[in-house]
């Protein structure tokens, strides 16, 4: 009787064995595809994630410009006071000097 008890367990065995390899047959057809998939996923995430970034970068350019131009706006509208003021101030003056430029010394 035990003989035919280990007879039985090594059939199991050889079985079991040949399942496994069944297993693994599946497996290798199935694993090309996988890893394909798996990269495609990887790629679109990744790209899902640099399209994030990239948005996220162009937000932080774009106010970083437009404060840009803002301080650029406020320095222009000061300098163009400054030259307003300077110009109410020596109006007849400039006038003056222009026309004896070129009309010259009348004297």
């Amino acid at each position: 009787m035990e003989y035919i008890g280990l007879v039985e367990k090594i059939i199991a065995a050889e079985q079991s064995a040949r399942e496994m390899v069944r297993q693994a047959e599946e497996k290798a057809v199935t694993l090309e595809t996988d890893l394909e998939q798996e990269i495609t996923r990887m790629r679109e995430d990744y790209m899902a994630r640099a399209k994030r970034r990239l948005a996220a970068i162009e937000k932080t350019e774009q106010e970083d410009a437009d404060a840009d131009i803002k301080a650029l706006d406020v320095e222009f509208h000061r300098s163009m006071a400054t030259v307003e003021q300077a110009y109410k101030s020596h109006k007849n003056q400039w006038v003056d000097t222009l026309f004896s430029k070129i009309a010259g010394d009348m004297s």
